[in-house]
């Protein structure tokens, strides 16, 4: 046996993503949420109306605390994914694949790592668990 071979375990890498995931998600919403004029200014410039503001703050920020805590995982995901597209094709595509420059790989990657949780859900470290689900599979429910 490798030694890499030990490490399999495929919720724990779910975990992880969940953490990585939500704590950015977290983060990022808290600071939309808590100078709400200003995320409105910023959406408003993009052309968007306020209550999008509102809708996105409050996602990332609740939709974050769920995706640490594995609630709700696949549907705050697709949230996830949706915020993700409209932050790529409104705000960071033209500026390229480019971090320094304002550019979109950041983005990209929380939209796959979101996509992933999608396709995969919680894993076994969640406190909302299907105990019935046939279709589990080392911890990766399709049932949620």
């Amino acid at each position: 046996m490798s030694y890499l071979a030990r490490f399999h375990n495929k919720s724990t890498g779910l975990l992880l993503i969940r953490i990585a995931l939500g704590l950015v998600f977290v983060y990022h919403g808290w600071g939309k949420v808590s100078d709400m004029s200003m995320t409105i200014g910023f959406f408003g410039s993009l052309g968007l109306a306020p209550i999008w503001a509102y809708v996105t703050a409050w996602v990332e920020l609740l939709g974050g605390l769920l995706m640490l805590a594995g609630v709700w995982v696949r549907e705050v995901a697709v949230l996830f994914v949706i915020v993700m597209l409209v932050a790529i094709f409104k705000v960071h595509l033209a500026n390229g694949f480019n971090f320094m420059q304002g550019g979109y790989e950041f983005q990209l990657v929380l939209l796959l790592a979101s996509l992933a949780m999608v396709f995969t859900g919680a894993g076994k470290y969640a406190f909302l668990k299907s105990k019935s689900c046939p279709n589990c599979k080392d911890g990766v429910c399709m049932c949620k």
